[in-house]
């Protein structure tokens, strides 16, 4: 099985808010899918180890310095996630799964791992034509970086597509001989930037970049990302109340209980979404944002 000589599963987790409790979830879904048998290993990268000590063997402490230096110059937030992927990659030399902490597994983890290899890499789902979202500010990226012009690492110009695509990025695999592939990553992340100013400039270099060097695989059917506003919001509030109440189950018990209360579009959204979906695919319909989780 690929990923039982080493692949890892990796969580970020700095300043407030609710990421401790959701990677917490997220790590007791994937548990739900391999009770009896073996899990991958999981690291987390952390401003507050003692947050995660009992809930992981491998804690990476990440100071607030250091966090600072991933941020660069434009103190750009997401542009830390890259380089502690590059880190892991590096220390633990296998293939590295990182996912966001608002995710919960859909099937057994190990299914991350056996897409991942040289050459081949993974993130959530694709999203959207950059150049076909509603917002009009967005959809000028893709022209805004042509006339601007992106260079690689060596200050070669850089191609930008007519269609430009955006992958969501709350789970990237890489495998850490594509490692270097960061660097570019991060080149092109500082100029649209630079730019654009948009928060998810990590997002659309990381798949501008490893769409071209990688064949990209997706992982919405292995894990839900429920990201959108709402899911999320209404989660957290819910999220320690769950905790609070299952806390003297068994575990066998507790993982099950808890499972059964994962975060979930409602039924007529998961309707849509399937129907816009099969529209799509059809060519009947041109659909904007995907958010294939919530077909789930």
């Amino acid at each position: 099985m690929a990923g039982l000589g080493g692949g890892r599963l990796m969580y970020m987790s700095w300043g407030d808010g609710p990421h401790a409790m959701e990677i917490a979830y997220s790590i007791w879904s994937a548990q739900s899918w391999t009770w009896g048998g073996p899990m991958p290993p999981i690291v987390i990268y952390t401003d507050d180890p003692n947050r995660f000590r009992r809930l992981v063997k491998d804690v990476i402490p990440v100071d607030y310095q250091q966090i600072e230096q991933w941020r660069g110059e434009q103190g750009y937030t997401y542009r830390a996630k890259i380089f502690a992927i590059a880190d892991a990659l590096q220390r633990f030399g296998c293939p590295i799964v990182m996912l966001d902490s608002d995710t919960y597994f859909l099937r057994d983890p190990w299914a991350l791992l056996r897409r991942i290899s040289p050459g081949r890499s993974l993130m959530h789902t694709w999203e959207c034509h950059v150049n076909d979202s509603r917002d009009p500010a967005y959809r000028s990226i893709p022209a805004r970086l042509r006339n601007e012009g992106l260079c690689d690492t060596s200050g070669a110009r850089l191609e930008i597509p007519d269609q430009f695509d955006s992958f969501n990025s709350g789970v990237v695999g890489i495998h850490p001989e594509d490692a270097r592939l960061l660097d570019e990553v991060v080149c092109v992340t500082d100029q649209m930037y630079r730019i654009t100013g948009v928060r998810t400039c990590e997002q659309l270099a990381l798949g501008y970049v490893m769409s071209r060097k990688t064949r990209l695989s997706y992982a919405w059917d292995v894990v839900y990302h429920y990201h959108t506003w709402g899911l999320r919001n209404s989660f957290k509030q819910l999220l320690p109340v769950l905790l609070a109440d299952s806390a003297d189950m068994p575990n066998p018990e507790r993982l099950k209980w808890l499972y059964a209360r994962r975060p979930r579009c409602r039924l007529r959204r998961r309707l849509n979404v399937q129907a816009q979906q099969a529209l799509r695919r059809m060519g009947l319909k041109k659909q904007n944002v995907v958010f294939t989780s919530e077909a789930w």
